[in-house]
């Protein structure tokens, strides 16, 4: 009951901000201030909806008790069991099961799952399945012709400790990267959860080795300080602005695209147009551009662009010859730097 209480005034204190946003936004009338508003509203409805995933997340990790190193479902989670696909059902003895992923074949029923979409596994592969998935976020959640698997429909294959793992992986890899905070002991970096960040001070302490980590700039706590993220931040956007850089309207990452099309695929998963900015295939803008469909050579220095043949040249005409650096008039081999600096001190 506490901790619902706790959620429930969470979420209303967002829907203060929200509100107060939303009130100021309507109040503002310079642009840049408008556009700053937009951003942090939807940056506090973003947080909010967070929020009430993570607590749905919650929900289903604490349906399963553990006693005594054994997985023990709650009434709850049996309830939920009971509507889901039974992967555990028993398979024709007759039946030819070969694992989809090592291609073992003619296993026993008692050691194969068997998906809707009609593939089987072997014990040992399911656990690899989630051992894996649990390590790299691009294919998390485990799934099967595009089917999640979740840890209910296999937990006979599965080791002690698994569920619980997805299940805080799971609230790890639905927040967002710029709101993730790992715990600033590079002995630990172990993931912080949102619900458990203090809002007042911006820190959160490690549930692991207690170590309390700056929410903004994800450094050690610096009480006292004032926290130079906010600096660093406007001066990363200040650069993002002058080189052309676009961001992820999901997560906020910066991204620089040097080569290919105009579709991007962020870190986070969100697609957009780099011209734009808006979701993949919701605009009009050009697919491509084939100047930038190859990564072209490095940028040479400005003294190399200096063509060598065009302070030989009275017409001041740009020359060009095979070969080494050799005056088209005076057959003189000059290096490049030499006729920079002449060039500058004739002020041709």
């Amino acid at each position: 009951m506490a901790a619902n209480d706790d959620y429930e005034t969470e979420v209303a204190a967002w829907n203060l901000q929200i509100a107060d946003t939303e009130a100021l936004l309507e109040a503002l009338e310079d642009p840049d201030s408008r556009a700053a508003a937009q951003f942090y509203l939807e940056d506090l409805q973003h947080t909010r909806a967070l929020l009430q995933d993570r607590h749905i997340g919650q929900s289903l990790a604490q349906a399963f008790e553990h006693h005594d190193d054994q997985d023990i479902a709650s009434p709850a989670a049996l309830n939920v069991a009971v509507q889901m696909e039974d992967l555990n059902s028993p398979i024709p003895e007759n039946a030819e099961n070969t694992c989809v992923i090592c291609l073992d074949e003619n296993l026993p029923s008692s050691q194969v799952a068997l998906r809707p979409c009609g593939h089987t596994y072997c014990g040992p592969c399911v656990q690899e399945h989630f051992d894996k998935s649990l390590q790299d976020e691009s294919i998390f959640p485990p799934a099967c012709c595009d089917q999640e698997i979740i840890p209910e429909e296999v937990n006979s294959f599965l080791r002690h400790g698994t569920r619980r793992h997805f299940y805080e992986k799971k609230i790890e890899f639905l927040t967002p990267h710029n709101r993730r905070v790992y715990c600033s002991n590079t002995d630990c970096a172990t993931f912080i959860p949102m619900d458990t960040h203090d809002l007042i001070n911006n820190d959160a302490t490690c549930q692991k080795c207690h170590t309390i980590t700056c929410i903004m700039c994800k450094e050690g706590n610096h009480w006292g300080v004032e926290c130079t993220e906010d600096h660093a931040l406007n001066r990363v956007l200040e650069i993002g602005r002058e080189e052309g850089w676009k961001r992820c309207e999901n997560c906020h990452n910066m991204i620089d695209l040097s080569q290919g099309c105009f579709h991007i695929t962020c870190v986070c998963g969100h697609e957009f147009c780099y011209l734009c900015g808006a979701r993949w295939k919701t605009c009009s803008c050009e697919q491509f551009d084939e100047a930038h469909l190859l990564d072209g050579p490095p940028p040479d220095d400005i003294e190399i662009q200096i063509h060598p043949h065009a302070f030989c040249n009275p017409a001041r005409r740009w020359a060009r010859v095979n070969g080494e650096h050799i005056c088209e008039i005076c057959f003189t081999m000059m290096r490049v730097k030499e006729m920079f600096m002449y060039y500058k001190e004739k002020d041709l």
